[in-house]
């Protein structure tokens, strides 16, 4: 059951970022936040990402090393609760775009 949660309440925040916050520049704090204004700075800077980095990926970039640091002061038990979310918000944020 607390899976289950996870699951739905990460597809119900990659919702919100596709659809509303994304789209419509609208900025939350954390790594999604920078995520989103780094895609809008770098819109026709890169040639061979012409629509700006994408959100994905970047949130990658930054969740990354804070997973690590989270994972030496927590320990390894907050893993997988952690982890999975960030995938599916990445999976669906990258899918919708």
């Amino acid at each position: 059951m607390d899976y289950s949660l996870i699951v739905v309440g990460s597809f119900l925040q990659a919702l919100s970022y596709v659809l509303f916050l994304a789209p419509y520049k609208i900025v939350p704090g954390g790594v999604y936040g920078i995520s989103i204004v780094i895609h809008y700075v770098t819109k026709d800077l890169f040639p061979f990402f012409p629509d700006g980095l994408p959100m994905g990926a970047t949130a990658l970039c930054f969740n990354i090393p804070l997973m690590i640091l989270a994972m030496k002061k927590i320990g390894l038990s907050s893993g997988p609760k952690t982890i999975g979310p960030i995938r599916i918000v990445i999976y669906y944020n990258t899918l919708k775009r």
